[in-house]
This record gives C-alpha cells, sequence and structure tokens, in this order.
C-alpha cells in the first residue's frame, strides 16, 4: 500500500487540545536493541481525540514523533477480532477471527469450550517475533489488564485454533518461561482451578518472583529471577476496582527486562479500553481508561529517552464499538454505532530507531513483518 500520508495527520488528529510538546528524537539508522510494543485494545481515532480532550495537559504520544494508519482486517474478515488482530502483530500473517497465531486456513472449533481438543489437521503455528527474539538471546515480557490467556497477549506467546482454549494457552504461556509475565489470570494457572488439576502456578513460582498484590508489586527489586504477578482470577478489568494500574506493571516489567545485556521484547496491552466501548460505556469511563494507557505510555517513553536502541510501537488491534464524539449544543457528546469491532482503521505511534518504517498508511500484517525484519537482523 502506498505510504504517502503525511506522518503528521494522523498526530493532528489526536491533539485537538492540549498543544503538544516538541517531539523526541533518536537516531534513525542506530542499531534496535530493545523493542516494546504497546496496545490500546479497541482504540481507535475516536477514542484517542477524546483523551486528546480529556486533560489539559499533553499526551505522552504527542511526544512520539512518527504516526500513521493501520488497516486491521483479519485473514477472511473486513472485521478482525483481537485474536487475529493481534496474531498478525506477532507473526506478520492475516490470521483467521477466533485463532491464535496459527495459518490463516485453519478451520474453527464450533465452541466457546476452554478445554483444548486437539489441532484440526492442516492448522500450523506460526512463528512469532517474540520466539525468534528469544532464541536470539533476548529477554522477553508481557504485562495486561486482561487474564494473560486472553487473545491479545497469547497471540505472542501461544498457538491455538481456538482463542477460548484458556486451559491450554496457560499452559503453553507457564512452559515459555517468560522474563516477565503480568495481568490477571491466575485461575488458569492454579491447580485447584484448572479442569485438570496441574499446578502451573507453583511450578513456575519454584524458579520466579511471583506476587499477587499492588503492595508486593511496589516493593518490587529487580533481580535476574522471572518476575510474575497474577493479580486476579481472570480480567483484571472485571474487578470493581482494578488490582493494579498498567503504568505501575509497566515499571516494574522494564525494571526487570533492562537487566537482560542482551536487550528484550515486551508487549503491553490495555484490555480496558476495550470492555469500555463493547460496554458502551460514557465518555468519562473511556477517557479515564485511555488516559491511563497513555500515562503507561510515559513510563515507556522515559525508558527509551535513557536506554538508547529502544523502538516503542503504540498502536491498536481493532476499533470497537464506533466510538466517535458528537455536537451536543455547545459541547459534544460520544455516540456509538455497535457493542461490537469495526473495519475502521487505527492510529499507530512511533519511537526510536527505525520509527521512520512505521509511517503513513500500514496494513497489519506489514506492521509484523517490519518488526520481523528488525528481529532477523539481531
Amino acid at each position: 500500500m502506498m505510504r504517502v500520508l503525511n506522518a503528521t495527520i494522523a498526530t493532528a488528529l489526536v491533539t485537538a487540545c492540549a498543544s503538544a510538546p516538541a517531539p523526541m528524537r533518536a537516531p534513525d539508522n542506530e542499531p534496535v536493541r530493545n523493542i516494546i510494543f504497546m496496545v490500546a485494545d479497541g482504540a481507535g481515532f475516536g477514542v484517542w481525540t477524546a483523551a486528546a480532550y480529556g486533560t489539559d495537559a499533553p499526551l505522552s504520544v504527542d511526544r512520539m514523533p512518527v504516526s500513521g494508519m493501520v488497516d486491521t482486517r483479519s485473514a477472511h474478515h473486513k472485521v478482525t477480532d483481537s485474536a487475529a488482530g493481534a496474531s498478525v502483530y506477532a507473526t506478520g500473517e492475516r490470521t483467521m477471527n477466533r485463532t491464535i497465531s496459527v495459518g490463516g486456513n485453519c478451520p474453527l472449533p464450533s465452541s466457546r469450550d476452554t478445554l483444548a481438543t486437539g489441532f484440526p489437521s492442516g492448522c500450523e503455528p506460526l512463528e512469532t517475533w517474540f520466539a525468534l527474539a528469544r532464541s536470539k538471546g533476548k529477554a522477553a515480557g508481557i504485562g495486561t489488564t486482561t487474564a494473560v490467556v486472553d487473545a491479545t497477549p497469547a497471540a505472542f506467546v501461544a498457538h491455538s485454533p481456538s482463542r477460548y482454549w484458556s486451559n491450554d494457552i496457560a499452559a503453553q504461556l507457564a512452559a515459555a518461561n517468560l522474563d516477565v509475565l503480568m495481568g490477571g489470570g491466575h485461575s488458569w494457572f492454579a491447580g485447584a482451578t484448572r479442569a485438570d488439576g496441574r499446578d502451573l502456578l507453583a511450578d513456575m513460582c519454584a524458579n520466579a518472583d511471583c506476587i499477587t498484590t499492588a503492595a508486593q508489586l511496589a516493593a518490587v527489586t529487580p533481580a535476574d529471577r522471572p518476575l510474575i504477578g497474577l493479580f486476579s482470577p481472570a480480567d483484571m478489568d472485571a474487578e470493581e476496582q482494578r488490582p493494579v494500574a498498567l503504568p505501575d506493571m509497566v515499571r516494574a516489567a522494564l525494571d526487570r527486562l533492562a537487566r537482560d545485556p542482551d536487550g528484550f521484547v515486551a508487549l503491553f496491552e490495555s484490555e480496558a479500553t476495550d470492555n469500555a466501548t463493547h460496554a458502551n460505556a460514557p465518555l468519562e469511563r473511556v477517557t479515564a481508561d485511555i488516559l491511563e494507557f497513555d500515562r503507561a505510555v510515559g513510563v515507556v517513553l522515559d525508558f527509551a529517552a535513557r536506554t538508547p536502541g529502544t523502538l516503542v510501537i503504540v498502536t491498536a488491534d481493532h476499533e470497537t464499538g464506533g466510538f466517535s464524539l458528537v455536537e451536543s449544543r455547545d459541547d459534544f457528546t460520544v455516540q456509538y454505532t455497535t457493542r461490537g469491532h469495526t473495519a475502521e482503521m487505527v492510529p499507530l505511534f512511533a519511537f526510536g530507531p527505525q520509527a521512520s518504517r512505521f509511517a503513513g498508511f500500514m496494513n497489519n500484517y506489514e506492521v509484523g513483518r517490519t518488526l520481523f525484519d528488525i528481529v532477523r537482523a539481531w
């Protein structure tokens, strides 16, 4: 696809209120050492516009000098879901909705059963740039506000014909021995709540620093052992008050990952933006969720500013809700068109070495393939 969109257009669409600070600068030809990929699940241009109007301070993404737009379609549908939307970023290949990093012609199971029933014939796992980076000695970490077995985080580590096979996805995450794994979903790992009775959590914590509360997260001292924080039985956003904040998870994750002398790859996700727009939540709730994500972006950019060679990508897997801001007397209000996903493009922001490769119009598979190119060069 032609990449003729001026890189400032997308930024202009989401900075309707605050005056932007001077963008950060990094040598574009500097070697990439670390990759931090951030996903505001379901957040399209409307949600970022709400963020700009929702604060008097500049947004963190205003500091990122490169921006663009992403076509989010999946292998056989113009409207993707989070499973295919994350899988294409992780593998560089468009896949079928509801599948996790497997080939694009994988037949779908007929139910939402959480127990695996075996891979259908011809359903082959796709390599992820996360796995390739780890094979080259890089550390790897995931932090999310949802259950770690959910579609977006799972796509970077696991492979499954069904996004709903949470028991098997948990086993794959446990076997991956990530350097950082934080989010919700401990019920899929604990022997007392797993269908097969396997105590994956005990096995993982035998060789890791395991935490379960915000106080423990605040007290974490970075060490060379893996850091595992599972703060709720399932999606943290299902709790009346989320047990921990995304910026705090991101800060602790970066402190641990930065200890690896070979560099690292990381995925950080806010599920809250998707949950809110699926629910057609009030403007105030959506704005609070995207501003929390933007604060997490700020934590990452502060790290990148003092850590040469760090490439940061901020985007979404798809748009949810048909979220738009419409005229209402002398102000505006939120208007939704659906409780599902839409085919609308989503913004992308980038900072760091080779960030210019992500400017303008991109297909989602181009984002994944470009990241693969960078990792292959390590």
